[in-house]
């Protein structure tokens, strides 16, 4: 079976990483909001070209590179090989994707109906990472449930 589109096992450890990572930078964030650690973070433009396109002549960098680590982070956790990789678990895979699609766009549609103003950009913002989150949920719990049926069947 062909299975060259998904990472190695041990990225999923890496995946974890980053989303340790990024939790903790995020609950330090919450809790010191003037901590400082934007500074570390924001790049000065000593240039007026800035500050013709925005209001500001320093850009931080601080949610771009904590969204991204925590979108690599999911991927690398759903989409890294299992230690036996076989076409059941591909198929599960392809079925745990498609679930989690139906999911997040059936409650995407549910938002658009229901929610308005800057509540609805909350939404969307969050929306980049429940695809990914429900998928790894729905993946795992049917992993755990069709490895216990199988050690059902190997019992008897």
């Amino acid at each position: 079976m062909n299975t060259t589109l998904l990472f190695p096992h041990y990225f999923r450890y890496i995946g974890w990483g980053l989303i340790l990572a990024f939790l903790g930078t995020w609950g330090y964030l919450e809790l010191h909001p003037d901590s400082g650690i934007d500074g570390y973070l924001t790049i000065h433009v000593s240039n007026d070209w800035l500050s013709t396109f925005y209001d500001t002549t320093s850009l931080d960098f601080t949610d771009e590179i904590m969204c991204i680590a925590l979108i690599a982070g999911l991927l690398f956790i759903g989409f890294s090989r299992e230690r036996l990789e076989d076409e059941m678990i591909n198929q599960l895979r392809l079925k745990a994707l498609q679930a989690s699609v139906y999911l997040n766009y059936a409650l995407l549609m549910l938002a658009i109906m229901l929610i308005y103003g800057l509540g609805f950009y909350n939404i969307l913002m969050y929306n980049m990472f429940t695809v990914l989150l429900f998928f790894i949920v729905y993946f795992q719990l049917t992993l755990r449930k069709n490895r216990r049926m199988a050690r059902r069947m190997l019992a008897f």
